[in-house]
């Protein structure tokens, strides 16, 4: 036989509760998490779309770009900031 030690009913209640709370909050951080990414998606989504149709020129965009002490290429500026063509 196996003895095991139980906290009493009252502790047990104020554990659950407290688990349920802080369970509560990673879902609701789980959830903002995903919304985050969705809308990432979406915005990637929309911006190889307007690239790809010229709706934006991305060829300021491309000129930017400096090659690192690495020689990895460095991104500067920010896509949101890229121009529409006329």
């Amino acid at each position: 036989n196996l003895a095991c030690t139980v906290p009493p009913l009252e502790e047990q209640v104020v554990i659950a509760q407290f688990l349920k709370i802080e369970s509560a909050k990673f879902d609701t951080l789980t959830a903002e998490a995903q919304r985050a990414i969705d809308l990432l998606q979406e915005r990637r989504t929309a911006l190889i779309s307007a690239a790809v149709t010229g709706q934006i020129d991305v060829r300021q965009h491309a000129l930017a770009q400096k090659v690192g002490a690495g020689g990895t290429a460095i991104r500067s500026g920010n896509p949101a900031r890229l121009e529409a063509s006329p």
